[in-house]
C-alpha cells in the first residue's frame, strides 16, 4: 500500500500493525523483498505487483483508507515529518476514496486532510498536486454540503479555483465559479472566485470584458472608479495626500478587513488593464487605492497608488 519501497523506522514509527516487520522479515528470507540500509524494497516491481493484486480491488481500496486514517492520527511533532506523514496519509485517503469510507465522520475528516494537504502543496508551488488534493477533497464532500459544511466547502472550491486558474484550466476554473455563484450565502464570500474570473479574461485577451467585470463589482462593494473630470481627480488624490508625511505613509498599519483586501485586488488588476486600454481612466483608480489605503491600512498593492 505504500509503494515499492519503506524505511523500517517510518513503520515502526507509525504505531502500524506490529506483524509488519517481521512479515517483513519473512519476506526478505524468502527473496521476495530486498533489505538495504533499514529500507525495504520488493526484489522486482512484477512481484510487487503480483502481491498488491492478491487483495480484492474493493478491499484494497478499504485497507488504503484504513491506513491514511491511522496516519492521520500522527500528525504532530516536527513539521517536515509531519509534512511527509501528511501527504502519506492523505494519499492513502485517495486510494481508498469515497466508497472505501466506513464510518460517515471520516467523510469530512478525509475532505479536510486534502485541504490541509493542499494548501501544503500551494506553500511549495505546486499547484498541480494541489488542485488534485483539493479536487479530492471536494469528492469526499457528501449532499448537502454547503448547507451542513458550508465554510469547508467555501474553501475548498475557492482554492480549487485559484489552483485551476494558475494551471491554465479554465474549463474547471468556469465551472467552480458557477458552482460557488451558485451556493454562496453573501456576495462577499464569491469575491475570490470573482477576481479569478476576472484574471482568467485578462489571460484570454478578452481585457475589455475583464476591466468591466471589475468596475461591476467594485461598484457592487460601493467602490466607484468610472467618472468624466479627471483634473478634478487628480487635485483630490493631491488633497487627499497632502496632509500626510511620508513616513506617516511608510508606517502606516496593515489592512485587514478581508473585503478591502480582495477589493484592492480588483483595483490592482484594473490598473493594469487600463493602462492598456484606458490610460485616461488611472487617476480614478489611482484614487481609490490611495483612499482605501488610507483609511482602511497598507496592502501589498498599495504602492500601484503611490508610486503614480
Amino acid at each position: 500500500c505504500f509503494g515499492a519501497s519503506s524505511e523500517s523506522a517510518f513503520v515502526e514509527s507509525q504505531g502500524l500493525d506490529r506483524n509488519i516487520l517481521k512479515n517483513l522479515e519473512i519476506a526478505v528470507a524468502e527473496g521476495f523483498v530486498d533489505k538495504i540500509n533499514d529500507q525495504y524494497r520488493f526484489a522486482h516491481d512484477r512481484i510487487q505487483e503480483a502481491a498488491y493484486n492478491t487483495i480484492p480491488a474493493h478491499r484494497r481500496c478499504i485497507i488504503h483508507f484504513k491506513y491514511g486514517i491511522e496516519l492521520s492520527s500522527l500528525l504532530i511533532g516536527d513539521e517536515d515529518v509531519i509534512t511527509s506523514v501528511l501527504f502519506t496519509a492523505v494519499n492513502q485517503l485517495n486510494l481508498g476514496g469515497p466508497p472505501a469510507v466506513q464510518d460517515v465522520s471520516h467523510y469530512i475528516t478525509a475532505a479536510r486532510l486534502n485541504l490541509r494537504a493542499g494548501k501544503k502543496a500551494m506553500e511549495m508551488s505546486d499547484y498541480e498536486t494541489a488542485y488534485s488534493y483539493f479536487d479530492s477533497g471536494i469528492s469526499f464532500l457528501r449532499k448537502k454540503h454547503w448547507q451542513e459544511h458550508y465554510a469547508l466547502s467555501l474553501e475548498l472550491y475557492s482554492l480549487v479555483a485559484k489552483c485551476a486558474l494558475t494551471n491554465g484550466d479554465h474549463t474547471s476554473l468556469k465551472f467552480l465559479i458557477a458552482e460557488v455563484a451558485a451556493k454562496a450565502h453573501f456576495f462577499e464570500d464569491k469575491l475570490d472566485v470573482l477576481y479569478f474570473e476576472t484574471c482568467a479574461l485578462a489571460y484570454s485577451s478578452r481585457l475589455a470584458e475583464s476591466i468591466e467585470k471589475g468596475l461591476d463589482i467594485l461598484s457592487k462593494l460601493g467602490i466607484e472608479v468610472r467618472g468624466t473630470n479627471v483634473k478634478a481627480r487628480v487635485q483630490e488624490t493631491k488633497d487627499l495626500l497632502s496632509p500626510h508625511t511620508d513616513d506617516e505613509i511608510l508606517n502606516s498599519k496593515p489592512m485587514t478587513d478581508s473585503t478591502m483586501i480582495i477589493a484592492m485586488k480588483f483595483l490592482g488588476k484594473l490598473e493594469i488593464g487600463m493602462n492598456h486600454l484606458m490610460p485616461k481612466s488611472l487617476p480614478y483608480v489611482t484614487f481609490k487605492i490611495i483612499e482605501l489605503s488610507l483609511t482602511h491600512g497598507m496592502s501589498p498593492l498599495s504602492p500601484l497608488g503611490f508610486a503614480k
